[in-house]
């Protein structure tokens, strides 16, 4: 079959573009020829720029000059970072020509996600009707498809009705997603695993890169807390090691533990090599579960934080969920976890979904 996946694969964030090219991988892996359908919304394409002032400007006057610093000492990170995302997402993703209005009738089936495709708080303040199927002439499938908003009006509701209809058969990546939505659809929805799990440890081992041979303490954040790198801070002195900080894009700051350089295989190797991992991130999550990393998974007391609870209630992995204001004494973490049966289920999903 001819397959098409639309998603945030053009997204600068490591965990976007590493699911879209695990769905590739995966759905490539069974005999399909895949394509990343290369949509780029102006709510993608202009939250990433080479240069621009959202990398310095502020409401603040002070964070604005601290930022106007940042932004010329560091250009080199900030250009390494920006062309690192561009070659991987250029050599390592299978991208189809896109053009407004096409109606993608050459496919068999299009995969809409994962990641969060239907949350209007990514897709520039609205749903995006493409990312829903809207004008799609062919078997439409979301895999995965998440929503940070888990609560939705009237309104939004009649959306995801009119749109369910279309489908040939529907996932999410959230039980509560689920709960929310089968009232609103004869079909049954089943809850999957993120491609990232989907693709297993073989498929991103190969492309990930060991960029340190030290030991180290990594953090990965979407927004950055002070205390999480106090964690970092305390495990790295108990331990006598490193400190290595990922980050979802330039901050208006830099120090020296910081890799805001760090290409997507980077990242996928420091998560493997690292002694320990303390994330807010989803992905960062994910990933560590995939190559059994030590990791604490940080709650921020925010939507966000659904996705982790979900993923790690699971597989019965709730002890590595902590607040932002605990002390990690040892990381004292042996113990295996199986994501087999997940697997499992969203593998036969999509073979029902394709042969249906």
């Amino acid at each position: 079959m001819k397959l098409g996946i639309l998603t945030f694969h053009r997204a600068h964030n490591y965990g976007a573009v590493l699911q879209a090219y695990g769905l590739q991988e995966y759905l490539t892996s069974l005999g399909h020829d895949v394509y990343v359908i290369d949509y780029k919304p102006a709510y993608i394409s202009d939250s990433y720029p080479r240069d621009g002032k959202a990398y310095w400007l502020s409401t603040k006057p002070i964070a604005s000059l601290k930022g106007l610093y940042n932004y010329f000492v560091h250009s080199d990170i900030r250009h390494a970072r920006w062309d690192g995302f561009e070659k991987f997402i250029n050599v390592h993703l299978n991208l189809y020509p896109y053009q407004d209005g096409m109606s993608l009738e050459e496919f068999d089936a299009v995969f809409i996600g994962s990641d969060q495709v239907w949350s209007p708080a990514h897709t520039g303040g609205k749903y995006d009707p493409l990312l829903f199927g809207e004008g799609i002439k062919c078997k439409i499938i979301p895999y995965a498809p998440s929503c940070t908003n888990m609560y939705l009006t009237e309104k939004d509701l009649e959306f995801f009705r009119e749109h369910l209809a279309t489908m040939a058969a529907v996932s999410v990546r959230e039980p509560k997603m689920k709960e929310i939505l089968q009232p609103l659809t004869k079909k049954q929805i089943s809850v999957v695993v993120d491609p990232s799990l989907l693709a297993g440890k073989d498929c991103f081992e190969k492309i990930a890169v060991t960029k340190d041979p030290n030991p180290y303490i990594l953090t990965y954040e979407i927004n950055e807390h002070s205390e999480i790198f106090s964690m970092a801070k305390g495990l790295a002195k108990k331990y006598n090691i490193d400190i290595v900080e990922l980050t979802n894009g330039m901050v208006f700051h830099h120090r020296k533990t910081m890799h805001e350089e760090a290409t997507p295989e980077e990242f996928l190797g420091y998560i493997k090599n690292a002694k320990c991992v303390i994330t807010t991130s989803f992905h960062g999550t994910a990933f560590s579960l995939l190559f059994h990393t030590p990791f604490f998974t940080v709650l921020q007391n925010n939507n966000a934080d659904g996705r982790m609870v979900a993923l790690l209630n699971k597989i019965g992995m709730n002890d590595r969920l902590i607040n932002l204001n605990d002390k990690i004494g040892d990381i004292n973490f042996c113990r295996k976890y199986d994501l087999k049966e997940l697997i499992v289920k969203s593998k036969e999903f999509i073979n029902e979904a394709l042969a249906n």
